[in-house]
Protein backbone atom coordinates (compact mmCIF):
# COMPACT_ATOMS: atom_id res chain seq x y z
CA UNK A 1 0.00 0.00 0.00
CA UNK A 2 1.43 3.70 -0.41
CA UNK A 3 0.83 5.20 1.99
CA UNK A 4 1.42 8.76 0.82
CA UNK A 5 -0.99 8.39 -1.85
CA UNK A 6 -3.45 6.89 0.52
CA UNK A 7 -2.76 10.34 2.71
CA UNK A 8 -3.37 12.42 -0.69
CA UNK A 9 -6.62 10.90 -1.23
CA UNK A 10 -7.83 11.46 2.31
CA UNK A 11 -6.84 15.60 1.89
CA UNK A 12 -8.72 15.56 -1.24
CA UNK A 13 -11.48 14.51 0.19
CA UNK A 14 -11.39 16.57 3.08
CA UNK A 15 -10.58 19.49 0.96
CA UNK A 16 -13.55 18.96 -1.15
CA UNK A 17 -15.93 18.36 1.93
CA UNK A 18 -14.42 22.22 2.82
CA UNK A 19 -14.73 23.97 -0.23
CA UNK A 20 -18.37 22.19 -1.54
CA UNK A 21 -20.16 21.83 1.91
CA UNK A 22 -23.14 23.64 -0.18
CA UNK A 23 -22.91 20.36 -2.29
CA UNK A 24 -23.61 18.09 0.78
CA UNK A 25 -25.78 20.06 2.32
CA UNK A 26 -28.07 20.42 -0.42
CA UNK A 27 -27.79 16.10 -0.73
CA UNK A 28 -28.62 16.60 3.19
CA UNK A 29 -25.37 15.10 4.01
CA UNK A 30 -24.03 16.10 7.79
CA UNK A 31 -20.93 16.65 8.91
CA UNK A 32 -20.91 13.39 10.88
CA UNK A 33 -22.29 11.14 7.95
CA UNK A 34 -19.60 12.32 5.72
CA UNK A 35 -16.68 11.73 8.41
CA UNK A 36 -18.49 8.42 8.65
CA UNK A 37 -18.07 7.49 4.96
CA UNK A 38 -14.70 8.52 4.81
CA UNK A 39 -13.28 7.00 8.31
CA UNK A 40 -15.37 3.51 6.45
CA UNK A 41 -13.34 3.60 3.23
CA UNK A 42 -9.96 4.12 4.86
CA UNK A 43 -10.08 1.39 7.77
CA UNK A 44 -11.50 -0.77 5.02
CA UNK A 45 -8.37 0.42 2.83
CA UNK A 46 -6.08 -0.22 5.52
CA UNK A 47 -7.86 -3.27 7.06
CA UNK A 48 -7.20 -4.89 3.26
Amino acid sequence: MNVELLASMIKGMLQDWYLKRWEYEGRNVSTEEYAAALMGLVESRLLA
